[in-house]
């Protein structure tokens, strides 16, 4: 698009506007373009539901203190989501898809997700990282575990080598430039909370810069005022993002949000859009995942409903390495697996063995080692691309055959006497070798391989050449001609055969009508040959000869039957079935085309043109019993005039046996016998019920008579019987508790107890208080206990306390059991003149003692100095032994005797852990009669723990939880030193790691050897510490140490230069003090644990960092810049 301006008829001022109508209109253009990534192809889609585990697709984060993983809420929708933090101060967790997906093509990423359940803090990222990155270290600090964190001491890493963070930032710690890596510009004003703020590439404590954000309602994550929600759906909402192919002239990355569990439409312009790093766009592949971090405050994070759509295409992983080279026993071995695909790629033997002495790394696909064991090896390797698990085409696999070699390579050389070609074997001296498959010549047949023109065995393979460079010779036969005369049969192949060979006789032909008899020499007579025959050399000819067909009869028990023939000239012979056999203890069904079932022949029929096997059927006679109800009694069968004799009686719950009878009711029992008899036959058991007994328990109520029931019967309860003073609560299972009865039921068999239940009517006690303030009235049983009420208050008079009359009786204690029958209770007060005394009582509960004192009507208590108690902390005088109001220092009672109760907080004892040489345990804390659960073992390099001591040798070993006596105490850790390993002559490897700093040279040792540390390295803007054994804390190195065998790992560490302008202070983490719960109802104890801070990372307390400068002023300055320097263009 150009302008044309005519000359001097526009002001710089008109330039201006017409320039930003210009570049207004550009703009536009561009938010509506539509995104490439539109008919996406699916990569990836997880809900999250139950039953998901991160399997090997997924990395959970480490340096984080909470595992990812699903959380199951059952009144919640969804009821299933992915939770990256609990509601917990400085909690951090996160995960990783550690299969890289290709980013040149555009991504599309939908999910939905929830902040909820806490006090508001911090928020959660999506993140996209290189694709060649293997580390799944979030940092434990930084911006909701994306960037670096420069408000530690030292600075703490962001993520390794991230690319994009789409911060959902509720507490506005992800738009703050505190969390800015080294080379960012400086950002004015920050977004601040419940915002969506986009950060760029970075790694370690380098870049991560604020590359744009959002602030408005779609943006308020926050959950309400007090950030409580309690349901996850209720501040969930959903976001797209779309990341633009490189293709477009300027691809950007454009996030739409949207109501929780849809799928954002793009159809409008997007809510956030960014121009996408340079740094994302030249990238082939990228891994993504997800972090959150609390801090002082707390949430729960929680995603759920992830897609990741792109318009790759990913090709199918293939084995570029068909064959592997051979080897020898001693010489070192290297090959390589060669792989097309989606790198990483994973490398597994699925099939056969690796040469002995040689091994596969399963990431590089690489074969080495010495082999030790001569042989041919077959093996299948299997590689597996990083793909999308379950998608066609991301294994590949390729069988190879290896052989090692024990001594010279040696050569079999094939004379194939005319055959076709054959390779040439290599093997070693003394090994076996596999022969090839027979070569072919016209008119011969391959007799073998052999050592020698003539004489001789041929050869088996494997077979063990003598010596080294042999010759084997093919040897052939002449071929003669086999022709079969079928004579009306079906068609058989012919064949041939060599000289003094055999022949194998085909399967039967078959001929309608006929049975075929066999091969023969002739076509009448002859001789018959067997299943082989060797005939003399030359062409010959077979003859099949036929029989007629043949009806077997199968009697299957019965008298024998003979068999019949017949034949099928055109159609078959009719066959006249012959008379029923007989068997004893059965009736002949007829002859049957099956053993059992079938179809049923009659007299004649007309068979089809094979042979014929027909079956005779029969069916025995049977007895069976019913035992109606009892237990089962097998049936048999039985013969013709058998007696039977009947079995032991079945048992029935409940009933007693009568007897075996013919009939199901009446009749007669038979005896222990019952015969002769011939045909099938039931027999039937009878019963009488058995009678148990109901008796009632009425427990001071009027009496109920007993009854009876029958097994499998029911009970009806009868009336209610009545207990004066008592309500009748129901007939149980118990005299107390129990089970209640319904009216009717129905019981288990057997005598049977029902018990009848009361409960007492109470009595009323009514409170007179004759003026005082008035007194609820109150019941109780007989035989019961009554608590007296709070004393009532009546201006000007004194409470004298509770009375069995108005005036005179007999005082109530706090406590009183009456009698049976409804009380009244009466207050009894004395006037208060002006110069009545009242007492003023301390309540010490173990303090020092404390004198009581008086106080006139009207007058004031002045508060004695604190008491003092051992291992305790004076809180200050209440009006009750728990809670209530805390005084003053001086205080107005109203009228009447008072009582101030001191209250205390124990003082906690301290567990200190002298690890001696281990790793670090935190100290713990214990209140006075509590107990101390030891914390896990730590480790030391070359040591075994042995367990927590009271010293640090001898002493007496603690158990795992354990009551310790009062004052503060000291534990040591025991170790028992591990057997040296034997030397290594393997030399072990030094790696450096520096940080950021300049590249070192790694370096080895060898066992029991020094290692030199190298010349410092430097890195912009910091100082070198020195070399130590860890990347924070750990120890530093001299400038040269003698390691442990072992491979080792030296780190830089190092510190910032000072800015050249004091930062700004961060505003204090909140302070968290837990009140114990108090160790009596009657003395009042409030314990604060103070607990050792961690030595590891932890996460920054949430809140907001320095301000930024005014962004928007510089971008307005460069533009009034380019604005006043425009050149009119010249109009011919």
């Amino acid at each position: 698009m150009s302008v044309g301006v005519k000359p001097g008829s526009l002001s710089v001022g008109q330039v201006s506007r017409r320039l930003l109508v210009v570049l207004t209109l550009m703009f536009t253009l561009l938010s509506t373009e539509k995104s490439p990534v539109s008919a996406n192809t699916q990569i990836f889609y997880e809900p999250f539901a139950q039953g998901w585990t991160p399997g090997t697709a997924w990395s959970l984060a480490t340096g984080a203190n909470y595992t990812a993983q699903i959380w199951d809420e059952p009144t919640q929708t969804p009821r299933f989501a992915l939770r990256l933090t609990p509601a917990g101060t400085q909690r951090s967790g996160g995960l990783i898809y550690n299969r890289p997906i290709p980013i040149s093509s555009g991504l599309d990423v939908s999910f939905t997700f929830s902040m909820w359940g806490g006090t508001g803090a911090d928020g959660m990222n999506f993140f996209l990282q290189k694709g060649t990155e293997t580390s799944s270290v979030l940092p434990a600090g930084g911006t909701l575990g994306y960037s670096a964190d420069r408000n530690q001491t030292p600075n703490l890493d962001g993520l390794r080598n991230g690319l994009l963070g789409i911060g959902l930032d509720m507490f506005g710690n992800h738009g703050n430039t505190q969390f800015d890596g080294t080379g960012c510009p400086t950002l004015s004003p920050r977004p601040g909370a419940n915002a969506l703020v986009v950060r760029g590439p970075g790694s370690l404590k380098a870049g991560y810069c604020i590359l744009g954000s959002l602030k408005n309602t779609k943006t308020n994550w926050a959950s309400g005022a007090s950030h409580s929600t309690t349901a996850r759906t209720l501040r969930a909402k959903a976001i797209r993002i779309i990341i633009d192919p490189s293709t477009v002239a300027t691809p950007q990355v454009k996030i739409w949000i949207c109501a929780a569990n849809t799928t954002c439409s793009t159809a409008g312009a997007p809510d956030l859009a960014v121009n996408s790093p340079a740094a994302l766009m030249n990238e082939p592949t990228v891994r993504f995942g997800f972090s959150a971090t609390t801090g002082g405050i707390t949430n729960r994070h929680e995603v759920w409903n992830l897609r990741v759509d792109s318009q790759a295409v990913f090709p199918p992983v293939v084995i570029t390495t068909q064959t592997l080279p051979n080897g020898g026993i001693g010489t070192a071995y290297s090959a390589s697996v060669a792989v097309n695909g989606i790198a990483p790629y994973t490398f597994a033997v699925t099939s056969g063995t690796l040469p002995s002495g040689l091994s596969l790394n399963p990431l590089t696909g690489q074969i080495t080692g010495t082999p030790t064991t001569a042989g041919t090896y077959n093996f299948t390797v299997e590689t597996t691309d990083s793909r999308v698990v379950g998608e066609v085409g991301r294994t590949a696999t390729q069988p190879y055959t290896v052989t090692i070699s024990g001594g010279p390579v040696c050569t079999v050389t094939y004379d194939e006497a005319g055959g076709s070609a054959v390779a040439n074997t290599d093997y070693s001296q003394g090994d076996s070798i596999t022969l090839p498959a027979a070569p072919t010549r016209a008119g011969y047949s391959f007799v073998g391989w052999f050592t020698a023109a003539t004489g001789g065995s041929p050869l088996t393979s494997p077979h063990t050449p003598s010596g080294c460079n042999v010759e084997l010779i093919a040897r052939w036969a002449l071929l003669y001609n086999v022709t079969y005369e079928e004579r009306g049969g079906t068609t058989v192949t012919d064949t041939t055969f060599i000289s003094g060979g055999t022949v194998t006789l085909p399967p039967a032909p078959t001929r309608a009508g006929f049975t075929f008899q066999g091969w023969f020499t002739a076509p009448d007579g002859g001789t018959q040959y067997g299943s082989t025959a060797t005939p003399p050399d030359g062409n010959v000819t077979i003859y099949a000869q036929w029989l007629p067909y043949t009806v077997t009869y199968e009697e299957r028990g019965g008298t024998a039957v003979s068999d019949t023939t017949f034949n099928c000239p055109t159609t078959c012979d009719t066959i006249t079935l012959p008379p029923a056999p007989t068997r004893a203890g059965y009736v002949f069904e007829g002859w049957y085309t099956a053993p059992t079932g079938g179809t049923r022949y009659g007299a004649t029929y007309v068979p089809t043109a094979k042979d014929q096997v027909i079956y005779a059927q029969w069916t025995p006679y049977e007895v069976s019993f019913n035992t109606q109800g009892g237990t089962a009694v097998a049936g048999w069968i039985i013969g013709s005039n058998a007696t039977i004799t009947l079995p032991p009686a079945p048992t029935r719950a409940g009933f007693t046996f009568n007897g075996w009878f013919t009939t199901p009711t009446g009749g007669s029992p038979v005896g222990s016998t019952y015969g002769p008899h011939t045909g099938d036959l039931e027999f039937f058991a009878q019963w009488s019920p058995v009678l148990h007994n109901v008796t009632y328990q009425e427990y001071g109520g009027t009496a109920v008579p007993d009854t009876t029931f029958v097994s499998g019967g029911t009970v009806t309860l009868p009336a209610n019987p009545t207990r004066a003073g008592y309500t009748f609560d129901g007939w149980f299972t118990a005299q107390t508790g129990g089970t209640m009865y319904n009216p009717t039921f129905s019981p288990p068999d057997g005598n049977l107890v029902v018990h009848a239940q009361w409960t007492q009517n109470p009595f009323t006690v009514t409170y007179e208080e004759y003026g005082g303030t008035t007194v609820s009235d109150s019941t109780f049983v007989s035989g019961g206990t009554i608590t007296l009420p709070p004393r009532p208050t009546r201006a000007g008079y004194t409470f004298d306390g509770w009375f069995t009359a108005q005036s005179g009786g007999t005082k109530y204690g706090s406590t009183s059991s009456p009698p049976d029958g409804n009380l009244v209770v009466h207050a009894q007060w004395t006037q208060i003149s002006a110069n009545t005394l009242f007492t003023v009582t301390y309540q010490e509960y173990g303090g020092t003692t404390v004198p009581d004192a008086t106080f006139l009507s009207g007058g004031t208590v002045t508060l004695p100095t604190a008491p003092t108690r051992a291992g305790y902390t004076f809180d200050g005088w209440f009006t009750e032994p728990s809670d209530g109001t805390m005084f003053g220092s001086s205080f107005s009672p109203p009228d009447g005797n008072v009582e101030v109760h001191a209250q205390w907080t124990q003082i906690p004892f301290t567990v200190t852990y002298e690890e001696h040489g281990g790793t670090t345990v935190v100290d713990d804390v214990f209140v006075s009669g509590g107990t101390v659960t030891l914390p896990a073992d730590p480790t030391r390099a070359g040591y075994t723990f042995s367990g927590w001591f009271t010293a640090q040798t001898g002493g007496t070993r603690f158990s795992s939880t354990f009551s310790p006596s009062d004052g503060n105490l000291v534990v040591h850790a025991q170790w028992t030193q591990n057997p040296a390993p034997a030397p290594s002559s393997s030399p072990f490897s030094v790696t450096y790691e520096e940080h950021g700093g300049t590249t070192v040279s790694d370096s080895t040792f060898v066992s029991g050897g020094t290692v030199t540390l190298p010349t410092a390295p430097t890195r912009a803007g910091y100082t070198f510490n020195g070399w130590f054994s860890a990347q924070t804390g750990g120890t530093k190195y001299g400038s040269s140490f003698s390691p442990s065998d072992g491979n080792v790992v030296v780190h830089a560490q190092w510190t910032q230069n000072p800015a050249p302008s004091p930062a700004p202070t961060p505003s204090p983490a909140p302070v968290v003090v837990s009140a114990l719960p108090a160790p009596s109802p009657t003395v009042p104890l409030k314990t604060v644990v103070v607990k050792k801070r961690p030595t590891t990372p932890v996460l920054p307390a949430t809140g907001y960092g320095s301000e930024q400068l005014l962004l928007m002023a510089l971008a307005l300055m460069i533009a009034g810049f380019f604005t006043t320097n425009m050149r009119r263009p010249k109009v011919d």
